[in-house]
């Protein structure tokens, strides 16, 4: 059993070591559509290199989801694992929202309901593995 749990909880540090770089990679190019909120002055050039950027990064988490999907948590994990599928699967999708308020022209209202969503998501995310690490780890 401490294999299982212990291969699980690298898998579980993977996953989030992993999305916290494709999050990482995505940061500068979120930063710029933010800060061009209110004056909306994103060039042409700029608003495709933002939404091919968010598009890549949202393929990558999909990847990470169907990874996460596949994980075999031990059994005092499993209700908070299947929670934690859950809200990433929610977080992906929240994601998709926002590469799609970058497609073509910026779409502010949808941007900062995606940005929002995603902020809850994110510490839902963030909450289940602490959870789960505190489970296994009796700490």
């Amino acid at each position: 059993m401490k294999t299982n749990m212990k291969g699980y909880l690298e898998k579980l540090n993977e996953f989030v070591q992993g999305s916290e770089g494709v999050a990482d990679k995505m940061d500068p190019f979120y930063q710029q559509a933010a800060e061009n909120l209110t004056e909306n002055k994103l060039s042409a050039e700029n608003l495709a290199a933002i939404h091919e950027n968010f598009a890549s990064g949202v393929a990558e988490y999909r990847v990470m989801l169907e990874k996460l999907t596949q994980m075999k948590p031990p059994a005092k994990a499993m209700g908070l694992h299947l929670r934690l599928q859950k809200t990433f699967a929610r977080y992906v999708e929240e994601c998709q929202m926002m590469v799609e308020a970058v497609d073509g022209k910026l779409d502010v209202e949808k941007f900062q309901a995606a940005e929002a969503a995603q902020d809850k998501s994110s510490n839902d995310i963030g909450y289940c593995v602490q959870k789960i690490t505190a489970i296994l780890t009796g700490r």
